[in-house]
């Protein structure tokens, strides 16, 4: 019977301590558990507060800028008007530029041609005094050759 008692004692200590080293593993899966989950959780904090900070800072940004675009569609506007009337000024300005050089070009070619008309008219009226002259002196030869005849 002592035997039977000490079996049964020792399997109860046995038990016991099964037990409580059970609860120590079980103890310290939980907390091994506990801090991957924390970590895996405190990485996925982290991603969506960045993403949510990334959101609110493109947000800002887009308000920004429409204020902005909002603020400056007035100047570009006018920028812009400014630009076509500041083009049309300038085609004008350039055709009348054009204008005033062909006018001149024109004068002076017209009074090129008016000198060039002068000296051709003068030349011609210098031929024909040539010809008269020589048409002259021929019949001045006749008559003389005519009087030299008969004497």
């Amino acid at each position: 019977a002592a035997t039977f008692i000490q079996s049964q004692a020792r399997g109860m200590m046995d038990c016991g301590r099964y037990v409580r080293e059970r609860a120590a593993v079980i103890s310290a899966q939980m907390a091994a558990r506990r801090w991957l989950l924390r970590r895996k959780w405190s990485t996925l904090e982290a991603a969506r507060l960045a993403a949510q900070a990334a959101a609110a800072e493109a947000a800002a940004a887009r308000v920004k800028a429409e204020e902005s675009a909002r603020e400056h569609a007035a100047t570009f506007i006018q920028s812009q008007a400014r630009g076509m009337m500041d083009c049309g000024r300038y085609v004008r300005e350039r055709a009348a530029v054009i204008s005033a050089q062909m006018a001149a070009r024109r004068w002076l070619l017209r009074r090129k041609w008016s000198t060039l008309e002068a000296a051709r008219l003068a030349a011609q009226a210098a031929a024909a005094e040539a010809a008269a002259a020589r048409v002259k002196a021929e019949e001045s030869a006749r008559e003389h050759a005519a009087t030299f005849i008969q004497s």
